[in-house]
């Protein structure tokens, strides 16, 4: 029985045909390539983790880039940004409460429009939208609309000066001037209406 090392050596040299130097040295090949290996996975996972590492940083600056416009810039900006809704100058901007915004301005097929926006947490969604063109401008144009599921929107352009009020569902509405020679009046409301309200011009 080989009991010791040197015993174990006598019996491979005895009862193998491989010489032992031969048997050393494919055993040194064996560990040499395994270290190869083991050197060649652990650069590997070195360069995944630095390529995640940076890939992460980017995606977190695009974020923070984004939520930061997100908060300092205004509605028409976005509006403007995305290019989709054609905006070529803000005419008027307000704040209606619990982060909703109504914002008129004249597009590029020449109308004027009015759209709603809600300030998300990471965008604004567009609650509502129309418009008036100028060519069938006159003395009033008015638009009814409805959004938020059970809320409405009267709007309209004034270019008649002696307009003092407008009476819409008995409800004083807003009436905002221009750089141009119109004005904007507009009023929401909550409820869902199946027509247009009844509205009283008062000059």
């Amino acid at each position: 029985m080989c009991a010791d090392r040197y015993t174990l050596l006598i019996c491979l040299q005895r009862y193998t045909s491989v010489p032992l130097d031969a048997r050393y040295s494919g055993v040194r090949l064996y560990k040499q390539n395994l270290a190869f290996i083991g050197g060649a996975v652990m650069k590997m996972k070195r360069h995944i983790r630095i390529t995640a590492i940076i890939l992460f940083v980017a995606v977190f600056s695009l974020f923070i880039v984004h939520i930061y416009r997100h908060y300092t810039s205004n509605p028409y900006d976005i509006l403007s940004e995305q290019g989709r809704y054609g905006a070529n100058e803000c005419l008027l901007e307000a704040n209606m409460g619990n982060s909703e915004y109504i914002v008129f301005y004249l597009s590029d097929n020449n109308k004027i429009t009015a759209t709603i926006m809600q300030k998300g947490l990471l965008r604004y969604n567009i609650q509502y939208s129309s418009d008036i063109p100028l060519a069938n401008i006159n003395n009033s144009d008015f638009r009814f609309g409805t959004f938020d599921r059970d809320r409405w929107i009267f709007w309209g352009v004034l270019y008649d000066v002696s307009v003092k009020e407008i009476y819409v569902e008995d409800e004083n509405a807003r009436i905002l001037k221009t750089s141009y020679p119109f004005s904007i009046c507009y009023i929401t409301g909550d409820g869902t209406l199946q027509e247009v309200p009844n509205y009283e011009i008062v000059y």
